[in-house]
Formats: C-alpha cells, sequence, structure tokens
C-alpha cells in the first residue's frame, strides 16, 4: 500500500507548479476520492489490505488470549513465582510470517521478565531441553537451552539475552561448548543453525530456535552446485561452521554461519525505503545502511571480540568429546527410556525452498502490473512450479505448489513439517500434503550415515 500511495504522491506532486504544501494538497485529494480511485484501479491491493487487515486482527486477538490465559504459568516457570506486573513492551514480527501472519513477539513485563511467544508446538524445543542436560550430566561441562513452556499448539521461552564473558577462559570455554554443541546439532540431524539461531550468552552459545531439529537430508527445490552438494550429510549442514552466501541488496558475500560470522566482516545493505515520510520531499530511495549487530559472537566486558580462528583446536576438542560421550553411552541413548524418547511424534520443520526465493515471488507479485488483475499475480507464482514439470525425480508435487501458492497469496512464507517418526510432509496447519515424501531412513543415504554415527 505505501509504494502504491507513494507512487501516486509522486504523481500528483509532479503536476503541481510547487512542492511546497504537496503532501497536504495531496492528503485532501486521497480522502476526496483519490483513494477510492486507486482503489477501483489497482482491485488486488484493495484484497491484499483486507486480507492483511483481517489476518493481524485475528492474529493478535489470539496472542493477547493465550498471554491472559497463561500469565500465571509464565511466572511459575520464568519468574521463579514473582509477580511480573504490567506488560510493557511487546516487540512484534521477529520472524517469518506463517500460518496467518502469525510470527514470534519478544513480551517484556514491570519486572524486568522477558520472555519470547513462538506460535507453534516447542515439543521439540523440550526433547532438546532434555538431550542436553543428559549429556551435559556425563561430559562435565554444562550446555545451555532456554527453558520451555509448551503449551501444545503454542509455546513460551526463555529470553536468551548477549552478554560478555567473565574473562578470556570463559571465551575458551564458550569455544569447547561449540564444539559439544557442534557433535550434537550433527548427530541429530540439524541444519539451519546461522548466526540468527545462535546466541552468545556469557560462556554459552545457546540455540535459540530448535524447529529445524532432526531434519532429513538438506534439499531444496533449487539446483544446487556440486560445492554445496558434497557438504549435504557434513557437519556443514548445520551452518555452524563459516559459510559464505550471496543475497540480493547486498554489495559482497556474507558468512551466515553461527561461529564465522562476525560484526566488523559484514557488508552494507542495500535497503529501499522511504525518507521524509509524510512530508513534501517524501522520496522512496536506495540506501546504504550497515549490518545489524550480530549476537552469535562472544565478546568481552571491554566490548573486544576475541578472533574466532584462534579457538579451532576448542572447537575440535569439544567435538571429540562430544562424539566421545555419545559413542560410549550409545545403548543409554537410543533404549526406550533413553532421552531421544522424547523427540518420538515431534514435528520438525523442512525447508523445501529457502526463505529468499520465497520472498523474491511475493516482491515481483506486488507490482504495480500485478495489482490491477488477479490473473497477473497469480502468473507470478506459476514461476515455482518449473521444477516440477522439469524434474523427474519426483521431489515434489501439485499438493505441494498449491500449499506454497496459498501461503503466499495471504502474505506467508510458506512452512513444512515432519513428524520425527514419520515420512509424511505436512502444512502449516499439519495436514498431510504429500504421503511418504522422505523416504524410511534405511532407504536413505543420510540416514544410513546417521546409524554409523551413533
Amino acid at each position: 500500500l505505501h509504494r502504491a500511495v507513494g507512487g501516486e504522491f509522486r504523481c500528483f506532486r509532479d503536476g503541481l507548479p510547487t512542492r511546497d504544501g504537496a503532501w497536504r494538497s495531496f492528503e485532501e485529494f486521497m480522502r476526496r476520492g483519490g483513494l477510492l480511485a486507486l482503489f477501483e484501479r489497482l482491485p488486488v491491493l484493495l484484497r491484499l489490505l483486507a486480507t492483511a487487515i483481517s489476518l493481524w486482527v485475528a492474529e493478535t486477538a489470539e496472542f493477547l488470549r493465550r498471554l491472559e490465559a497463561d500469565r500465571g504459568a509464565l511466572c511459575d516457570v520464568f519468574g521463579a513465582g514473582t509477580r511480573p506486573g504490567a506488560v510493557e513492551q511487546i516487540s512484534s514480527m521477529l520472524s517469518d510470517p506463517h500460518c496467518g501472519g502469525r510470527n514470534v513477539k519478544i513480551i517484556r513485563f514491570a519486572s524486568g521478565l522477558r520472555v519470547v511467544y513462538k506460535p507453534r508446538s516447542l515439543a521439540i524445543d523440550l526433547a532438546w531441553f532434555g538431550l542436553t542436560q543428559w549429556m551435559s550430566q556425563r561430559t562435565g561441562l554444562p550446555l545451555r537451552s532456554p527453558r520451555i513452556l509448551n503449551r501444545g499448539d503454542w509455546g513460551w521461552a526463555e529470553f536468551i539475552p548477549h552478554e560478555p564473558c567473565k574473562d578470556p577462559e570463559a571465551v575458551e570455554r564458550f569455544y569447547r561448548r561449540a564444539g559439544h554443541l557442534l557433535c550434537l546439532l550433527y548427530a541429530t540431524e540439524s541444519t539451519d543453525f546461522h548466526h540468527e539461531n545462535i546466541v552468545a550468552c556469557g560462556e554459552f552459545p545457546v540455540p535459540i530456535d530448535l524447529e529445524t531439529v532432526f531434519t532429513p537430508e538438506p534439499f531444496t527445490l533449487e539446483e544446487q552446485g556440486a560445492a554445496t552438494l558434497q557438504f549435504l550429510g557434513s557437519v556443514f549442514s548445520t551452518l555452524m561452521l563459516p559459510n559464505w552466501m550471496e543475497f540480493i541488496g547486498q554489495s559482497d558475500a556474507v558468512d551466515i554461519s553461527a561461529l564465522g560470522s562476525r560484526p566488523e566482516t559484514q557488508p552494507h545493505i542495500i535497503q529501499r525505503r522511504w525518507i521524509h515520510p509524510n512530508s513534501d520531499a517524501m522520496e522512496f530511495v536506495a540506501i546504504r545502511e550497515k549490518g545489524k549487530q550480530r549476537q552469535n559472537v562472544p565478546f568481552l566486558a571491554d566490548g573486544s571480540y576475541p578472533d574466532a580462528g584462534q579457538f579451532v583446536a576448542r572447537v575440535a576438542d569439544g567435538f571429540a568429546e562430544a562424539y566421545g560421550c555419545l559413542m560410549a553411552n550409545h545403548d543409554t541413548l537410543l533404549s526406550r527410556r533413553g532421552p531421544l524418547e522424547a523427540f518420538r511424534n515431534c514435528r520438525t520443520r523442512l525447508v523445501i525452498r529457502p526463505t529468499r526465493v520465497y520472498s523474491k515471488v511475493p516482491e515481483r507479485a506486488l507490482s504495480a502490473s500485478c495489482l490491477d488483475c488477479g490473473v497477473d499475480r497469480s502468473l507470478e507464482f506459476e514461476g515455482l512450479s518449473r521444477h516440477f514439470l522439469a524434474s523427474h525425480e519426483g521431489h515434489g508435487s501439485r499438493a505441494l505448489f498449491r500449499a506454497e501458492v496459498r501461503a503466499m497469496e495471504q502474505l506467508d512464507i510458506p512452512y513444512f513439517q515432519l513428524r520425527t517418526d514419520s515420512g509424511d510432509l505436512l502444512d502449516e496447519e499439519g495436514n498431510v500434503v504429500e504421503r511418504n515424501y522422505i523416504k524410511r531412513s534405511e532407504e536413505r543415504r543420510v540416514g544410513k550415515e546417521c546409524r554409523s554415527r551413533w
């Protein structure tokens, strides 16, 4: 909407003899029928606006009901029985929107307590908490994972702050723990643990988004180069180790990994946004901005960031220690009473296509040429079907494609799930999209490798 109205304003302003007072005149013009004329010319824009508003109202009301219902439990689990007080701040849109605009939020109470709201089951997060506790008791080097309150279709997680290490020895313990964590993520076929999903909280590397634990062999519908394919099923699949990628809107390749991404190595980002909003000089321009502060890197109290390259041996030592622990406790680990049993029937996310691919398609579908006719907008989404038409490997179906389009039509990023003990592909609401989408582990190469690791 802001782009369409902004375009209208530029055309209106260019038709005036002077810019002075252009914005006030434009506001009056829009109130007197200009906005209605815009919607008549771009009916798809009106439909999308109505969709966004109705979904926001429904999602916000749902969140507020859940917050009110769970206030007492939040006090017991995260506040040590202390009343948190009134809600002072709600930070929203901290994740991609899924399932009708639902997104992650951080709530801060008057007592200072902060908790993270996630609109999905946190059963797998709770199982991971148990696994790390089990392993910490056997290695003597505790790992940390957010405390969890799982409510079924939603849940609450402990807020993990980015805090400094007390001394250089604490930095060494951080990277040794990072080796433990890397081994555990590798052994559980976990992916997507890049710089945004791990927080350096003192001497603890803490994973804060565990929806991709026990994810099958990394695979997307986009073509992958040989350099990428050779890392599938290796420790690089976790994205904890250095991994450079190129993104649209950024001037250079970016290291997105949890251990390699550092503040001083991040390039500037080219962003397009409005300057001088709601004024005669309002313009939509490209601006070069510094990247966001990264919270994945350990730092000292004086604000310095030790060079991660100095601690490669500590990571390797930690990995070997954790690997030895898993092998020494092989039978207990895989027993019915072992820590892996809690993962049974949990839901894990399967990333069918990278989010950057899903983001590009709706962006094109918001161009002016696609807002005057729903057919033209729908044709933009048809590009996602090309892989299904060209592929002979059977990695996807018409139902999968329809689920992708259905999500993007309501301005969501498509979200697919798997149960940890099933190969059926589920959509964001838990409906089966395709049965036996993932072959049984005994028929898959990575499944065989996983058993050999244990």
